[in-house]
Order: structure tokens, then C-alpha cells, then sequence
């Protein structure tokens, strides 16, 4: 591969952890800020909102050419994971929307719904991580 492949791959993996850091930040400050008991309701909705609107971008971007579909035009054998990956898109937002419609509804929120989903998305993201190291050869990191 030649140096502005192994560049633009590079690019890809760093945006990938970036935003997987940055929405894992924020699903963690939103778990331990209801497991403490604080907050508003509605900030805790509006907050719950964000990072739905935050994962459904990201979500579009992986899925409209972006390091996945990369992963899989340099190694198609990744297509099925990668088809498997992308379905689970809509499942984690189905999960959240629920979390988000408890919160409007009741005002209740437990820690452990949250902890569930970021848990779900914790595994979502290591299989993303594994296509992108099989589909560029290089170490993600964890």
C-alpha cells in the first residue's frame, strides 16, 4: 500500500476512536450523573436526546462510505460482518429511544438500563474495531 493509502486508513481508524471516545464520554458522564441521582429530568432527556442525535450521525457516517465500507473494499470477506454490524444501527437506537421514552414518561431512569446499553455498545464498537484491524491491518485502540 502505498503511503497516502496507509495515511487515509490512519485517518479513518483516529475519526472512528475519536468519536467512539467522545459518545462513550458522554454515555458515561449521563450514567454516573443518574446513578448519583442528579440532574433534571428534562436536562437528562435533552442530554439522552444529544447523544441520540450524536450516535445517529455517526451511525449515517459509518454506514455512507465511510471506514467500514473502506474495511470491506479492502477485504471483502469483512461484508457480512460489516452488514451484521450496521444492522445492529437501528437496534442500539430502538434501545435508546426506550431509555429516553422511560425518562419522559416516568422521570425515572435506572443507572442500570444505561449501564445495559452502554454495555451493548461496548461490544457494537469491538466488533467495528475488529473489522477495521482485519480490513486495514492495523492495532485499534481499546
Amino acid at each position: 500500500m502505498n503511503s497516502y493509502g496507509c495515511e487515509r486508513c490512519r485517518a479513518y481508524v483516529q475519526h472512528m476512536d475519536e468519536q467512539h471516545r467522545r459518545l462513550n464520554a458522554e454515555l458515561r458522564r449521563l450514567h454516573d450523573e443518574v446513578q448519583a441521582g442528579g440532574g433534571h429530568r428534562r436536562e437528562i432527556v435533552a442530554d439522552l436526546a444529544a447523544l441520540r442525535r450524536d450516535m445517529a450521525a455517526h451511525f449515517r457516517e459509518e454506514e455512507d462510505g465511510g471506514c467500514l465500507e473502506e474495511a470491506v473494499s479492502r477485504c471483502p470477506s469483512l461484508a457480512h460482518e460489516v452488514r451484521m454490524i450496521e444492522a445492529e444501527h437501528r437496534e442500539l437506537l430502538e434501545q435508546l429511544d426506550a431509555i429516553i421514552a422511560a425518562q419522559r414518561q416516568t422521570g425515572l431512569i435506572a443507572a442500570a438500563d444505561l449501564a445495559r446499553f452502554a454495555a451493548a455498545i461496548d461490544r457494537h464498537e469491538a466488533a467495528e474495531d475488529h473489522v477495521v484491524q482485519h480490513g486495514f491491518n492495523v492495532a485499534v485502540d481499546a
